[in-house]
């Protein structure tokens, strides 16, 4: 590469971009807003696994209910039509 080449200029770019994001990340983990963060995201996880579990542990009796509902909407537009 020739010292002043654009592919040089971004090579020195990127290293920049690299050391900004390494210090923003050991900033990041130094703050207590972090540690709120970490503690959120726990909680979201948390969250989308049980109501994974319920949604699997109900999925016949919502099935039934869709097919329910699907049978009324059947027959009320059959019997509307005639």
């Amino acid at each position: 590469m020739i010292a002043g080449s654009r592919e040089c200029r971004n090579l020195a770019n990127l290293t920049i971009g690299t050391v900004e994001m390494k210090t923003f990340l050991q900033t990041f983990w130094r703050e207590e807003q972090a540690q709120d963060m970490v503690e959120y995201a726990l909680l979201l996880g948390f969250i989308v696994v049980c109501a994974a579990a319920i949604l699997t542990s109900t999925r016949g009796q919502i099935s039934t209910i869709w097919s329910t509902i699907n049978s009324s909407l059947s027959s009320a537009v059959s019997n509307s039509a005639s």
